[in-house]
This record gives C-alpha cells, structure tokens and sequence, in this order.
C-alpha cells in the first residue's frame, strides 16, 4: 500500500523552533510505482488548520501555509494510487517565536569599567558566565522550551549538565542586520524544586578576531544574551536584572583563531556581580531553519617525534573540530596544544602555511590541570588540524586524545565510487572538505579566516547539492547574503562581514552567488521559494552592476553595447590561475577592469532573473532581463570575439565564454575544440582557476572530448586534482602546489572550491542530472576507470548510476529510479531508453564510440 515515507518540514525532521511562514512540507513514494494524488492535513496547537483536499497531482511536496508563533503542529498525509488512499502517516513541527513574543531583555554580563590584558594587539578578554535559579514542579505532558540568542557563542548548562549536542550557537549571522535564535526542548535537564541555567559566552563571531585582515569588535564590543525558558507556552524565567554574571569562570579566554585558555583549577565560579540592561534591538531576530554544528566522526592519534624533538598527534585527517582529551595529571600543571594542517619539508610542525600577514592564526589550546582527572574538550572555538603539538607533558599517551570533526548537522546524501583508488581518494578530499568548511556557514578555509567567501560556496552549490540535504545551509547564506546588502544594491563578497563597503564588494563571480544559490537551489529541489523571497533584493543587486556597467572606461567606448560592459570595479577574476602572477593580475583590473569575467556574470545573472521573473509569471520582466541578458552577451562578443571566434591562450576564456552561453551552437562548437586542443597542448593539465576549474571537464565531455576530460582528472602532476592525493593530501588546497618536495607547504590546505570537480563525477562520470524534478542518467563510461558508482539520496528519493566493463566491448549498466518518477537514460553506446521508477540493469554491446571520444 501507497504511502509518503521520509517527511521533512522545510527540508528538515521534525524541525523545533522554525520560522511560521510559508512552510513547505516533502516526502518521498514508498510502497508502490507511482503517486496519484496527495491529501495533506495539517492541525496546530493554537487552532490554525491547513487541508489540501485531496490533490491530483504527482508532486511529492505541497506548501502548507502559515502557522501561529509557538504553535505546535501535527502533518497527516496520505498519497492517492490506483484510486485508493493509502496508509497515513505524520509528522511534527513547531514554529518559533515572532518579535512581539521576546519578553526578555537583553543582559550584558560584563562591568562597564572592565579592562582586559592585551597580547601583541589582542585583548585577551575571559568567558562571562550568566546564572539564574528559579523552581520548577513537573507535570504530565509539559512542554517546555529554552529560546535564546546572544551576542558571541553561548554555551547552555542546565543543573551541570551541557545542554544540547549542537554547538557554537547562535551561529553565524550578518549580526549588525540579522541575529539567528534557537529553540531547545530542555524538559529533561530539569528536576523537581530548585533549579540553576548557567550560560557561558565568549567572543565568537560577534566581536572575536574574524576575516584575513584579523579584525576584532567587528560587530560589537560587547557580549549579551537574550533568552527565555518557557512550560506550557508560559514564562518561566527571563534574562533580566535578576540575573548574575561572573568573569571568573574556567573559560579564561576563547577566541576563534586565537584559540581557547582554560584553567580547570577553577572548580567553582566566585565574583558574581550584577548584570547591564541593553536597549539592544529585538526586531533583527528571526528563527533560524539551520541546524547547528554539532561533533561527528571521532579521530584516534599516532605519536610522531619530529626532527626538531617536537612530540606531534597525527589524526590522519585534515579537519574542522577540536581535540578532547582525559589526563590524569599533577595540580599546576600547563599544557599547550597548538593546531596545523601539515609538517614541513624537513619533517617539523607547522602553522606557517595558513598564516596572514596581518594577524596571527594561533589555533592553541592552553589548559592548566587541577591535581587527578582532568577531561576537556572545547566550547567555544575550532580548528583546522590533522597534526596537534603538545608541550607541558613529560609523556604522552595518543589514547588520551580524541580528534572530533564539527560540522552542520546535516545528511550526507551522495556517494561515490570508481576503480581507481586515486580518484575514491579525491572524492573523499573533497567530501571533507567541505565538512571541514560546514562550521554553521560554508567558510572557505576553517583557519585564517572561518570566513562565508561568496565565490567558493557559488562555485560548489552544484556538487553540495549532491553531498549533503544543504538546503537550510544554502538558503541560510542567501539570507545573510540579503541582510549585509549595501543601500546602492551592492552585495557582500563575505557574508557575515561588519566591515563599510569595500572595493572587492560586489566582485563578479563571488557576489553573483546572490542570484546563482536560489537559481541552484530552486533547481535541484524544483523549489523556488528562496529566489521568490529575494527576488526584490536580487533585481537591486542587478541594478548595481548595470549601474557600474554604465561607466564605461574610455578605451571600451568603441563598444555599441558599452553599457553592458562591466569594466569597472575591482575583482577577483580567474583567482589563482596557474602561472600567473596574482600581483600583476591585480594590477591589470585595477587599470582595465575585468570585463571578460564580469561580463559573464552579467548576462548570467540576467538570465537567471529572467526565468525566475518567468516563473513568478510576470512577462514584462522576464523580456526586460533577457534583453539585458542579450546585450551584455553582445557586449561580450565585441570585446571578446574576432570573426566568431575566441582568441586566447587561456582555457577559462573558452570554458566560460560556453558555459555562460555566449557562444552560438557553432562557435561553441569551435570554441570546445579549441579548448581540447589547448588542454592537449598543455600535457592534459588544467591551466584554469577558481571560476571556471569547476566547468573545465564538463565543458569538453559536453562535446564530446571525453577522454581529454577523463585525462585530466587522471593527471598526476601538478596543477592536477590526484597530485594533491599523491602528495597525501586528505583534503582539497587552495592552490595546486600546496605541498610540494622543493619547497614549505603554502596556502590553505583545506579549501574546497576545486573539489567542485566531483559535481562531473556525478553528473557526467555516472550521468545523474536531476532539474527541476525530471531525471536523465547520461553516464560516460572510460576504459580506465574500469567502473563507477554514483549514489544519490535525492530530495525525491533514491538514484543510482553505475556502470562496468565486462569486456572492452560490454558494458553493465546498472539504475535505480525513484518510485514516482522516470528517467531518460542517455548513452552514446546505445538509443535513448525510458526507464521507469525500480531497479535496471543490462548488457550493452559497444557497436560505436564518438571519434572524439576515443581520441583527442
């Protein structure tokens, strides 16, 4: 019998505390081929009630409405097949509080006349620790709800115990517009009579040392929490005047690339001391439908000596999380732990190749030991590690330590692998690599910078798409995206930044992440809320860049379309390119702008209005943005092509100037060739950066040079994905030549953008193109690789994609469509097939191959 399986609310299960407006609820088909209809009822607490009727329709979602603040709220459905309703089954959710429900004021705990040490221009300021008593008498079916947001990261004890396992709330958050809360269930910290919450916060995000410039104070100078501890929808407590707050915790000093202090001699909290009243805004708050981090995989350790004597863990895996450990040990006793990503070319421990210039990344621990059992783990920083120093103790013992991975809680949806061991290897890099850069937002590195770079999460939504269920955390980006807008529409190239407006802000390619995340999001999941919601913000963004475009410097004012060129402002263009000259590069757009990118991005974003003007059914607009889209296209064209065709030397050029759709079918055409024959030229390495590395394979199997793009991901020498797995690498770097044997170790070491090439692995390598809820499976088996294996756990249920050589001339393909859905199959080993919802697997005999195929 027919019934939904797999329910989530907004792209979550059984979510608590999320926004009440405009809820979209989603299931998969189990239990029979094929959805008929759908009948969905939903009930709340506070009277709100949504039916649908029973729906003819093969959708497997259905938008359910608004709901009270505070209302719990019951979801039945059941899915029509064969003329039949099947089993019924539900779901829960609750919806969190509005700005009018916070009866709480925001408390700041520390004295106004405090004074922090201060070390080589870093204030050194210690955790403030808030506490409140109240009594509680326990009854049947209570519901009992902590709400709360802070100013800095919040850590929650409840009578001794660590509330929740998600960590580092409230997250991140363009905190000078926009402050995320959550909501917790804590019925089951709390016991009869007298009760004691006890909340630590530090600097976090809010005013802690953030960006590769090494600010601090960047939203505020302060810290402050706002919470308040609900039964039955009643308060029970609040933070107010009644509460205290103490410096004098264990928690000496936490800082986000500083590292944390921590002196367990202290046992009990002494100095508490009155709290401050703020006026703090309270309209800024909005729930937040993203989980937090929370600690997964666990990381055992080797003891290494290293050539100058250091004693060094290795965890065997760069990534982002802290080290815990249990140590019985002597009273007074100092221990240092200090965090880095690799050892250098003699062998030593070192931190030197994620340093910046203006600030120093300590990434340490410093612990002083009570006398006996000494157990900790951090609470209010991370680090990107595979190897820890320690100094302090005469012997180590590797079983003391445990290495934790801390990433968004969220579900690992795709799986892959092939038979080279070498390229299972990269997909592993990158799939940690972007754990490693998932501390609440997609940071680009989890070292220097902990920063939301708005390129690198542009260039990778596609392969994150297949990785994790990353809805929440991609819509929440477009969120804090949206809230740092500048008035004139320009967009933040970092999210989450306090800074003025700056001259990168609104750099082409990163910024474009504003209209190319909803386009990414709204296509994979054939859900276009988040693109609706900004739709306003978006066009603003689009007026700024034509406003720039307009600007035109005067050796570009031959151009007829000069208005949709965009040379002005400065850019990142075709960041780390190999062979160039990053200073130079710099200095050029300076000068000339960086219209061949910008451009691009320009006609780009413009279509993507245009269809989503489209689908909001408003017509005016979609021609007003596709003819923008036209003329930035012609203004490209001008610039950029000679007698239809592209003239350079760089592969970038060719792989954007197709993908961006610039290019007639002919001259794309030509355009592919060109770029084979520059790939080939250049040994089958990529000479490409981080704008266009991610389409670079994909572009030349699109037409029809699969084995160059096979060749490439095959190489071994640098700049090539497998000589980073070669060099050891368990994660993806920043730049190709991250390590090498003639020289230190440079750059980050964890940087997932170029991991972006295992989107081809799943689009191409094993087909699976899943848009708008229809399917093709158009795989690309090579010789070489022997076989692969493509996992999807799809918003709309499950799709496999493997194929294997039998033979030199048979080839096992093997598909899984979801129920409630087809595929199109694609092979150029054989006609087009329509696969229906079940498991497929066949023989097919190799008659042909595209010559380009099988040579180059």
């Amino acid at each position: 019998m027919i019934f939904a399986d797999e329910l989530q609310v907004e792209y979550l299960k059984e979510p608590l505390g999320i926004s009440p407006t405009n809820i979209m609820l989603r299931w998969i088909v189990a239990g029979a081929k094929k959805q008929d209809g759908y009948q969905v009822k939903a009930v709340g607490s506070k009277g709100t009630v949504f039916d649908s009727g029973l729906v003819s329709s093969t959708k497997m979602q259905c938008l359910i409405g608004s709901f009270l603040p505070k209302e719990r709220v019951t979801v039945q459905i059941r899915l029509l097949a064969d003329e039949k309703l099947g089993e019924s089954k539900r779901t829960n959710f609750e919806c969190g509080l509005e700005a009018e429900d916070w009866q709480a004021n925001w408390i700041n705990p520390e004295p106004t006349n405090s004074k922090w040490p201060q070390e080589a221009g870093k204030l050194l300021r210690p955790a403030s620790y808030l506490k409140q008593s109240f009594e509680f008498i326990p009854q049947t079916d209570q519901q009992i709800r902590l709400y709360i947001t802070s100013h800095g990261i919040y850590n929650i004890y409840l009578n001794g115990q660590r509330v929740t396992e998600a960590i580092f709330g409230p997250g991140v958050s363009q905190a000078d517009h926009l402050l995320q809360y959550q909501t917790y269930d804590v019925r089951q910290y709390l016991k009869k009579g007298k009760n004691e919450i006890i909340i630590s916060l530090s600097d976090g995000w809010w005013r802690g040392t953030t960006t590769f410039d090494g600010i601090q104070n960047g939203f505020g100078s302060d810290l402050a929490l706002l919470c308040q501890l609900e039964v039955n929808g009643q308060v029970l407590i609040k933070s107010d005047q009644d509460w205290k707050a103490s410096q004098q915790g264990p928690l000496r000093f936490a800082d986000l690339m500083w590292g944390e202090e921590y002196d367990n001699r202290i046992q009990t909290i002494t100095d508490w001391h009155p709290v401050l009243l703020e006026n703090f805004p309270i309209d800024n708050i909005e729930a937040s439908n993203c989980p937090l981090p929370k600690e997964h995989e666990s990381f055992s350790a080797k003891l290494l000596t290293t050539p100058n004597g250091d004693q060094v863990l290795d965890f065997g895996q760069n990534l982002a999380g802290y080290v815990s450990f249990s140590l019985n040990l002597p009273s007074e006793i100092q221990i240092t732990l200090t965090h880095g990503e690799t050892l250098d070319q003699a062998g030593n421990f070192t931190t030197a190749n994620f340093q910046s210039p203006k600030v120093e990344c300590k990434q340490q621990v410093k612990f002083w030991a009570k006398s006996g059992n000494n157990n900790y783990r951090s609470t209010s920083s991370f680090f990107g590690f595979r190897y820890v120093k320690i100094t302090g103790l005469s012997k180590i013992k590797p079983a003391d330590f445990v290495a934790h991975a801390v990433y968004t809680d969220l579900t690992q949806t795709g799986f892959f692998e092939c038979g080279n061991q070498m390229v299972n290897q990269l997909f592993t890099n990158a799939l940690w690599s972007f754990k490693g850069n998932l501390v609440d937002a997609p940071t680009d590195c989890p070292t220097r910078e902990k920063g939301l770079f708005s390129g690198d999460i542009q260039i990778f939504a596609h392969t994150a798409l297949y990785l994790f269920n990353c809805y929440s955390v991609l819509q929440k980006t477009v969120v804090n995206q949206a809230a740092g807008q500048f008035a004139d529409g320009c967009v933040r190239q970092i999210i989450a930044d306090p800074r003025p407006q700056n001259k990168f802000d609104g750099a082409a390619g990163w910024c474009d992440s504003f209209e190319l995340l909803p386009q990414a999001i709204g296509d994979r999941y054939n859900d276009y809320r988040v693109f609706e919601r900004f739709y306003p913000q978006i066009k603003k963004w689009l007026d700024f860049v034509l406003r720039r475009a307009k600007k035109t410097r005067l050796e570009n004012f031959g151009n007829p379309y000069k208005k949709y060129l965009v040379d002005k402002g400065m850019h990142w263009g075709e960041w780390l390119e190999p062979g160039a000259d990053v200073y130079n590069d710099m200095k050029k757009i300076y000068l000339h702008g960086e219209p061949e990118v910008a451009t691009a991005f320009l006609s780009l974003g413009a279509k993507a209005l245009a269809r989503q003007a489209a689908r909001m059914g408003d017509q005016a607009e979609q021609e007003s943005y596709q003819t923008i889209a036209e003329n930035a296209k012609q203004a490209y064209r001008y610039k950029f092509l000679q007698q239809g065709e592209l003239n350079s030397s760089r592969m970038a050029v060719y792989v954007r100037a197709i993908q961006h759709g610039l290019l007639t079918p002919k001259e794309s055409q030509q355009a592919a060739a060109k770029l084979n024959s520059l790939v080939v030229a250049n040994n089958y390495q990529l000479n490409t950066g981080f704008l266009s590395t991610n389409e670079l394979c994909r572009t030349l199997s699109d037409y029809g040079y699969v084995t160059s793009a096979y060749r490439l991901l095959l190489q071994t020498a640098c700049p090539s994905w497998l000589f980073e797995v070669v060099n050891g690498a368990t994660t993806v770097w920043e730049q190709w030549d991250g390590v090498t044997a003639d020289k230190d170790p440079q750059g980050s070491l964890n940087h997932y953008s170029y991991g972006a090439i295992v989107g081809w692995l799943f689009d191409s390598v094993c087909g699976i193109n899943l848009h708008d809820g229809k399917l093709v499976i158009k795989p690309l088996p090579f010789k070489e690789l022997k076989y692969a294996k493509a996992v999807y756990q799809s918003p709309f249920g499950k799709i496999v994609s493997s194929w294997r050589y039998l033979t030199d001339m048979q080839l096992e393909y093997v598909v899984e469509v979801p129920n409630n859905m087809t595929a199109e199959f694609v092979s150029s080993t054989e006609k087009r097939r329509v696969l229906e919802s079940g498991e497929h697997c066949w023989v097919s005999e190799i008659q042909f191959e595209d010559s380009k195929t099988v040579s180059s």
